[in-house]
């Protein structure tokens, strides 16, 4: 499902829609919900907890770097204009996973 990048108000459609359907999704015994922000910020912690819920011993993540995507993990604050940051955090506040900013 990827996300469509051009245009924020785009986006903002998009993700509620795609919250929408998660929202359903993760109630099932059968999912695991990790958040990326998480997975990148305290990766040993969550790989253990997904390891254990897909019952493995370990991944084969040989190519996956955590130093690359802790480079991206809040990529949008410093790329979006003020503008866009508040039309964000206006509408999707309650799914934001970023750290709280100071008023724009």
């Amino acid at each position: 499902m990827s996300y469509p990048g051009h245009n924020v108000d785009v986006f903002i459609k998009w993700y509620i829609l795609i919250m929408k359907k998660f929202n359903k999704i993760k109630k099932s015994k059968n999912t695991i919900v990790i958040k990326y922000e998480n997975f990148i910020l305290n990766n040993e912690f969550e790989s253990k907890k997904l390891l254990k819920f897909l019952r493995l011993k370990s991944l084969n993540n040989k190519n996956f770097n955590i130093n690359n995507s802790k480079k991206n993990i809040f990529k949008a604050l410093s790329t979006l204009n003020k503008k866009e940051l508040y039309k964000i955090e206006k509408k999707l506040k309650e799914y934001l996973q970023w750290p709280q900013r100071e008023s724009i």
